[in-house]
């Protein structure tokens, strides 16, 4: 990827003419006006299709742009703007220097996901599956020789239409097998990055915490826990510790999830690492400024494989996950291939044998046998599991053994103990997900003697009291209705406290579609910021002349947008563009991130929800429009178009306000759109093809 990525050559050398056009006549002591400043979108178009000979009326050659000649560009160095940034490796603080640092990430992570979805046969998935076709053609292509076939002036309408549609629908399948490949390479990722944080887990663990389910209490000799669970020390990050790019992007989106990272971090004892947040000097390092290309040491790689016990790239990674079998009575080590998917080079598809992208492997739509004992395998089996092994965990005694339970279970509990887990008699106790945080705030309750305390704490002494009920039941789905439910009979339902039943409910929401040891799934997680993602590379502020005075300028709408978070806790604000970027950003920088939420949002953890309908979004925006322009006399959605941001005096002049937002809108990533009923067929002309959105 060049360093104009994101921008076609001709209006790349366009924008820098436009540049300098501007420049010119800004040197002329003129004070700009709307007429003289106000972007022509019609010329500039007629201007990028005539191939930069302008004819239109009233256009003097003056106005001409130079002709496309690479001579006429070399002078302009389009990586001036984030060449030297000043960065730091922990707790960084929020600048203009750390946001294009994460606009520079995200464009190493976009080149890698289309490197990813076009690399030819990576997962036995290959191109050649989806047949021969031309789309810039009249004609398709020959499918046995590959050539373009010859014209025949006497083709039929009807001829060409159904060739235009076969065509469409092998380039629809073809955009269908690079998102194949890339759902797949995402799912090892995530893998990759559970064998990182197990060596985290190693490496900067703080003290253990002690957690005595019965009674609720944390064990602590001294008044440190606090200090502990919040730190504010930070690593000394090397260059060595830096994971691959794929760990890196997975890494990414699970700390834009705040308040799960934190309880993550807190559960694995490694809130140190949470405190530091993305060491950017390093990563910025790293990351040519050209190429976006991703470079580290020998050394950095050989630490990588010694610790986690993996290639450095993912496609290196064995072609099966290896695991025991879920069913106690087998507990053997099987072996699950990533995908069923693979095709042979010489399949093409056809209406007989249509291609199942579903697949049944560990990175598709799981459905396996174990070879030992032939029981089933499945992502509702895994997540039972992990439910299983975190409720064991949850009532260890500080010796590392299990209480008493004093039934019958207790047996079948040593048996879970050492058959699971193959843990050692000194496995140390971790709270249950969803248990740490308080369900409204967001934030850690740790003082026992607060009513909060026993509401988040519940669900722990809830499962002891329910453990012989729990261990009858076969399936996550069983557990989420039979553990809320058996609330009634064993306690008198009114007699919790709300918070208590919301809790409960929160621990449980834990599991659901999630069978890895974090509190989201990280996978769909990833395939949602993907969208954002793209975004930010297609409207490529990272390359703009003016792209320190963009982030600048969203740093202080951002505060603005945290102060109505503030005034108005009971409304969803919804950011645009610019803000979510700056929003991301803090948010990589967890231990800053939370202590500025604390204390400008009335004590509450601000959450970043990436699951919201679209509906809900739109409403919401417009209220945060009209608010915004209430509140600071502005408006909210302006356009940072290049254009825009290099016209001189055009934000502080009030001429944005004029303008129609071009490119900063609300930030729509965070939607998604609910099931149509059966039989909406949708609006006609609306929509993105799904091959433009994701490649």
């Amino acid at each position: 990827m060049s360093a104009t990525s994101g921008i076609s050559q001709p209006n790349k050398r366009h924008s820098i003419w436009w540049l300098k056009h501007n420049q010119a006549s800004n040197s002329s002591n003129r004070a700009p006006t709307i007429s003289n400043v106000a972007f022509d979108a019609s010329k500039f178009n007629r201007m990028a299709s005539n191939d930069g000979n302008v004819s239109s009326e009233g256009a003097s050659p003056s106005d001409s742009p130079p002709p496309y000649q690479t001579e006429a560009i070399q002078d302009v160095d389009l990586t001036a703007g984030f060449k030297n940034l000043k960065l730091e490796n922990g707790c960084s603080p929020l600048t203009a220097d750390s946001c294009l640092a994460h606009l520079k990430l995200m464009f190493a992570i976009q080149q890698m996901k289309e490197e990813v979805g076009c690399k030819d046969g990576l997962w036995g998935l290959w191109d050649s599956t989806a047949g021969y076709h031309d789309s810039l053609s009249k004609n398709p292509l020959d499918k046995t020789t590959g050539s373009a076939g010859a014209e025949n002036p006497q083709m039929s309408t009807a001829g060409s239409d159904l060739k235009d549609k076969d065509n469409d629908a092998r380039l629809s399948l073809l955009s269908k097998i690079r998102e194949k490949r890339w759902a797949l390479f995402v799912a090892r990722a995530v893998d990759r990055y559970e064998a990182w944080w197990e060596h985290l887990s190693k490496e900067f663990a703080v003290r253990p915490v002690d957690i005595n389910a019965r009674t609720s209490e944390f064990s602590y000799s001294d008044n440190s826990w606090n200090q502990s669970v919040l730190p504010t020390a930070t690593l000394d990050w090397h260059e060595i510790w830096l994971p691959p790019l794929d760990v890196l992007m997975v890494w990414h989106t699970h700390m834009l999830n705040p308040r799960a990272f934190l309880e993550d971090c807190m559960r694995h004892r490694i809130t140190t690492f949470w405190n530091n947040g993305i060491p950017w000097a390093l990563i910025d390092k790293a990351i040519d400024n050209n190429t976006f290309t991703y470079n580290v040491s020998d050394a950095c790689k050989r630490f990588w494989s010694r610790k986690t016990n993996r290639a450095w790239e993912n496609e290196d990674d064995p072609m099966e996950k290896t695991l025991r079998c879920p069913n106690l009575k087998c507990f053997k080590m099987i072996n699950i291939p990533w995908t069923t998917c693979q095709l042979p080079t010489s399949y093409v598809d056809d209406e007989s044998t249509p291609i199942d992208f579903d697949g049944t492997g560990y990175g598709d739509d799981l459905n396996f046998s174990c070879q030992h004992c032939g029981a089933p395998i499945n992502t509702d089996i895994l997540t039972f599991f992990r439910f299983n092994v975190d409720r064991v965990l949850a009532i260890i005694e500080p010796s590392g053994s299990p209480i008493d339970l004093k039934d019958n279970s207790a047996d079948s509990l040593l048996i879970t103990r050492d058959m699971m887990l193959g843990m050692p008699k000194t496995t140390e106790s971790r709270p249950m997900p969803g248990t740490l945080l308080h369900p409204k705030t967001g934030t850690p309750v740790l003082d026992t003697s607060l009513d909060d305390y026993l509401d988040v704490s519940f669900p722990r002494r809830f499962l002891v009291f329910t453990w012989q009920l729990t261990d009858k039941l076969k399936t996550i789905e069983k557990a989420q209705e039979k553990i809320p439910s058996s609330l009634r009979p064993t306690y008198h339902w009114r007699a919790v406290r709300p918070m208590a039943r919301i809790a409960l409910r929160k621990m449980m929401a834990r599991y659901f579609q999630n069978h890895s040891m974090f509190a989201l799934d990280l996978r769909s997680a990833i395939m949602r910021q993907g969208i954002f993602i793209q975004k930010m590379c297609q409207l490529d502020w990272l390359h703009s002349p003016m792209a320190r005075d963009t982030m600048n300028r969203a740093i202080k709408r951002y505060h603005r947008f945290f102060a109505i978070i503030n005034r108005y806790p009971g409304k969803l604000v919804v950011p645009t563009l610019d803000i979510d970027l700056v929003w991301h950003t803090y948010q990589l920088s967890p231990g800053e991130y939370y202590d500025f939420s604390i204390k400008h949002a009335n004590y509450v953890f601000i959450d970043h929800d990436d699951k919201i309908e679209s509906s809900t979004l739109n409403t919401q925006f417009e209220w945060t429009c009209k608010t915004y322009q209430s509140l600071y006399g502005e408006v909210y959605s302006q356009c940072t178009c290049w254009y825009c941001e290099v016209a001189e005096n055009f934000h502080s002049s009030g001429e944005a306000n004029l303008h129609p937002p071009d490119t900063n809108h609300i930030s729509s990533h965070p939607s998604i759109k609910l099931i149509p009923a059966p039989g909406y067929k949708g609006s006609k002309g609306l929509g993105t093809p799904r091959s433009e959105l994701l490649w």
